[in-house]
């Protein structure tokens, strides 16, 4: 297990400098001049504060913020630009909702992403799981889409102000008052109303956000040899370490993955049920038995994706496995009467490449795993080390 861990290390050592990419960006600061520069997309989930950037390939890295920079952009997929805004921050969540109806504005400086840049141009602010947006109409100063959740005598409530003024103050004569009243506080329905006002008033719009954060799914075959041993402890009689000795056995999973739509899509959760079995017999000195284990295993957990070129990269995994045992037993011979294997969960930790985003290999260390849940006195010592072949379908 050491020795996996110092691999782990080094994987995400190499990598921390070799995912960097660094993309054909610009700033302009706050006297407007504009600098040409290399620009690390990071892929913001949350606004950012700061950016990494380079004037060339070989130089220096340095540190702009919204202090010193009041736009940046790279290539024409992403831009932030810097307002003086008042923005409500009120919580959504259950136990945080605030009894007022009317926004609890704030004044801050914050770097906004542009979603639609027009006659009407739209911004997104995100902060941990605070979603607002913004608007302006002819380059003017940002304002904030009024929605806010709050609690009216022990019942959600929703202030949608914001559809007001969608069609108080982006109005023409091909949008309706249903149009504005029909769209949703989200990304991609704002961006929709923002594209047909433009379109509307004949004002040439980018749009830099074209519905690219969607969830994406994988589904993968996983084979693979397991390489595992056991040993049971009987506090009741005495008998210590109970060794059945190695075992090498197959598996067979199908992994569900979702990729989350941030990061460059580096993070995704996976679940992947797997059939194992586990049969041998006991060597442990004057005793004698026979483990028959086989299980449905349900490890559920995160990846995290380091990516190396565009056809490979590498991936590790941290999960928790549920165990659901089937029609499995125990026999020893040492004063112990027969035991069933109960339901158990343990933590696995995995490392793996990735080539094409079709073929995957992975090297998963199982932690100890107690068999016999429910029987203070046995004491089980299971676990393994897996190789883990894959097929992205």
């Amino acid at each position: 297990m050491r020795k996996l861990l110092v691999v782990f290390t080094a994987i995400v050592c190499f990598n921390s400098h070799a995912q960097i990419q660094f993309e054909k960006g610009y700033f302009i600061d706050n006297a407007g001049n504009t600098t040409a520069c290399l620009i690390r997309n990071a892929d913001w989930k949350n606004n950012p504060t700061t950016f990494e950037y380079k004037i060339s390939e070989t130089s220096e890295t340095l540190k702009g913020s919204l202090q010193d920079a009041q736009e940046f952009g790279i290539s024409n997929t992403v831009k932030y630009k810097r307002f003086a805004v008042k923005v409500d921050r009120s919580s959504s969540q259950t136990e945080k909702l605030s009894n007022k109806r009317a926004p609890e504005f704030m004044d801050e400086t914050l770097l906004l992403k542009v979603l639609v840049e027009g006659k009407g141009s739209l911004y997104q602010f995100n902060d941990d799981g605070i979603l607002r947006f913004f608007y302006s109409l002819d380059n003017s100063g940002a304002t904030q889409l009024i929605y806010k959740e709050y609690r009216m005598k022990d019942v959600r409530a929703i202030n949608d102000s914001y559809k007001q003024q969608l069609w108080n103050e982006l109005k023409c004569q091909g949008l309706t008052e249903t149009a504005a009243r029909e769209t949703a506080y989200s990304t991609s329905s704002l961006i929709k109303y923002f594209k047909q006002y433009n379109n509307c008033v004949q004002s040439p719009a980018k749009v830099f956000w074209e519905n690219d954060n969607k969830v994406i799914v994988n589904l993968t075959l996983r084979p693979g040899v397991v390489f595992s041993s056991l040993s049971v402890s009987n506090e009741l009689t005495g008998v210590d370490n109970m060794d059945f000795g190695n075992n090498t056995s197959l598996r067979f999973g199908l992994e569900v993955e979702l990729v989350l739509p941030f990061n460059k899509n580096k993070w995704s959760l996976v679940l992947e049920p797997t059939y194992q079995k586990f049969e041998t017999d006991l060597h442990s000195g004057p005793y004698s038995g026979h483990i028959n284990y086989s299980s449905i295993e349900l490890p559920f957990g995160v990846r995290r994706y380091f990516f190396l070129s565009k056809n490979m990269d590498v991936f590790m995994n941290a999960q928790f496995l549920f165990d659901i045992p089937i029609e499995s037993s125990v026999d020893i011979d040492a004063g112990t009467e027969d035991l069933a294997v109960k339901n158990n969960g343990s933590f696995t930790a995995g490392m793996g490449f990735n080539l094409k985003e079709k073929v995957s290999i992975e090297l998963r260390y199982q932690f100890n795993r107690q068999l016999f849940n429910g029987f203070t006195f046995m004491d089980t010592r299971f676990h393994g080390i897996a190789i883990i072949a894959g097929y992205t379908f």
